[in-house]
């Protein structure tokens, strides 16, 4: 990831480089949590953030609206980015990446291609 002198990222957009901007972006503006307790009470705030932006979303589709539709899932993916680094921080548990290759290994077990 390459920081820009203004702020501005040029950045390849894997799941790591998207879970880094977001936390140096989080810490730089004291929005990444100090302790557990502040990372419970943050990620239930942006559970309802991304309820809205679901919302919004599904307006921007049924309208047509693709350009915007992109835009409020893009802010989905980053919230989801923000939740992931704070488990990562203070949760015993595996790794986003970790339980979204398992889920993907899922997925290919139980959708298998057809065969004809």
């Amino acid at each position: 990831m390459k920081l820009l002198r203004d702020g501005g990222v040029i950045m390849s957009l894997s799941l790591d480089d998207i879970k880094k901007w977001e936390k140096h972006f989080a810490k730089r503006r004291g929005f990444h949590p100090t302790n557990k307790e502040e990372a419970e009470q943050r990620i239930g705030r942006i559970l309802l953030h991304l309820q809205e932006e679901l919302g919004e979303a599904s307006r921007a589709y049924r309208k047509k609206e693709y350009r915007n539709l992109l835009e409020e899932l893009s802010d989905m993916l980053l919230f989801i980015a923000k939740i992931s680094n704070m488990l990562d921080d203070y949760y015993d548990i595996p790794s986003f990446e970790e339980i979204l290759k398992r889920k993907m290994e899922y997925n290919e077990r139980r959708f298998p291609i057809p065969t004809r």
